[in-house]
């Protein structure tokens, strides 16, 4: 039976940077979720004297992690939290923005990468950007919404009112950046099927990928269902933490198929 002969180790094919990368999307998965553990059970202040931790020196904690809490005592009466809660937000954003570069060259220097063309066309790039982009700028507002104290701010689901209004009958920030919050998840589930839909048209995409915007589809399901359950078990624990997991997952699953879809735009192949 025939074998496909070893890939040359060249610029492009590097198997032990993908797997080191990979590892290290992985771990960063973790962090995230300890991270949402953290700020779920209100521990994001357990060691107030960073860099060390009640004087014990700290090995790896990252600069925007310890501004966070050196700076937690300046208020924002505006936002109805702390600076430090503010650069919280940016610590969330980060951590998915340095797991999708990760993702990146784990991808681009994987043997699929230089082996398997994706003609896909145009049009399925142009739309996984955008999901991209929504599910960035969601992930930011669900961070602005669990450091500023919002989970509950809107206390009735689906409906803003217990009169089943579609509007709060009142708004401030918390309510305002709450419901901001639901009406990215209804745009960000239009748009994610839409995305779905054209990899599935799509002649030129493999089967992982048309798999993947199964379960991207799936994710988003699940990610509104967790989101429903927030309000209904008062910001239970373990809900509470699931939903910034799955977000995260999310995010990763609709980058890597675009990713997966700029592959031969990237490598320079012409477009179909």
């Amino acid at each position: 039976m025939p074998t496909t002969p070893d890939l040359p180790r060249t610029a492009g094919y590097k198997p032990a940077l993908a797997a080191f990368a990979a590892g290290a999307a992985a771990w960063v998965y973790v962090l995230v979720s300890l991270g949402a553990f953290t700020t779920t059970i209100n521990a994001g202040m357990a060691f107030p004297d960073w860099p060390l931790s009640n004087g014990s020196l700290v090995v790896a904690q990252g600069v925007v992690g310890g501004l966070r809490v050196l700076l937690d005592r300046i208020r924002v009466p505006a936002l109805g939290t702390s600076l430090g809660q503010i650069i919280a937000m940016l610590h969330a954003c980060l951590a998915q923005a340095f797991a999708c570069a990760l993702l990146a060259l784990a991808v681009s220097c994987s043997r699929g990468w230089i082996t398997t063309p994706m003609p896909v066309r145009g049009r399925v790039r142009r739309i996984g950007v955008a999901c991209c982009a929504l599910l960035f700028a969601q992930l930011a507002i669900g961070a602005v919404v669990r450091h500023s104290f919002a989970g509950l701010a809107i206390p009735t689901f689906p409906w803003s009112t217990p009169q089943g209004g579609l509007l709060p009958a009142q708004w401030g920030f918390q309510v305002g950046i709450q419901f901001a919050h639901r009406a990215m998840a209804c745009v960000i589930a239009v748009a994610v099927a839409v995305f779905a839909v054209s990899v599935w048209r799509d002649r030129g995409a493999s089967l992982g990928m048309r798999s993947g915007a199964s379960a991207l589809v799936s994710l988003v399901a699940f990610q509104i269902l967790l989101g429903a359950s927030i309000i209904r078990t008062y910001r239970a624990v373990a809900v509470t933490t699931g939903h910034v997991l799955v977000g995260a997952l999310t995010l990763v699953t609709a980058f890597w198929l675009t990713w997966l879809a700029h592959r031969d735009a990237i490598e320079g192949a012409p477009a179909p």
